[in-house]
């Protein structure tokens, strides 16, 4: 498990997620870093790391709600779960994604609770 002590610390391409709610009652708290790659795709306003690089094993799949299900390139969320603290659908991937966004075929997007930096 990857964790810095101190969250000012800027690894290049590194995805984290902060768990603490309240830096204030928590002013020691982790960063986990979830992806960090150099081979990062942007596409539409978002990074795309390429699955390898990422920790899957704290992605959990989610039900496809019927959004998801309209979605032309067929896209799967993943609740991002790390020591029982639950960032929902806080990351994507295209399972079959139209030609416009087949750059980031087999990636993982990632937004909401995350820092890229």
């Amino acid at each position: 498990m990857t964790a810095l002590s101190t969250p000012g610390i800027v690894h290049a391409h590194n995805l984290r997620f902060d768990l603490a709610t309240d830096a204030t009652l928590y002013p020691d708290y982790f960063v986990y870093v979830v992806a960090e790659s150099d081979d990062i795709v942007e596409a539409a306003g978002y990074q795309y790391f390429p699955s390898s690089a990422v920790r899957m094993e704290w992605l959990e799949k989610t039900e496809r709600t019927a959004d998801d299900l309209e979605c032309p390139h067929s896209v799967q969320f993943y609740d991002v779960v790390i020591d029982g603290a639950r960032h929902a659908r806080a990351a994507w991937s295209y399972e079959d994604p139209l030609p416009r966004m087949q750059k980031v075929a087999g990636r993982i997007g990632f937004w909401q609770d995350v820092k890229v930096g």
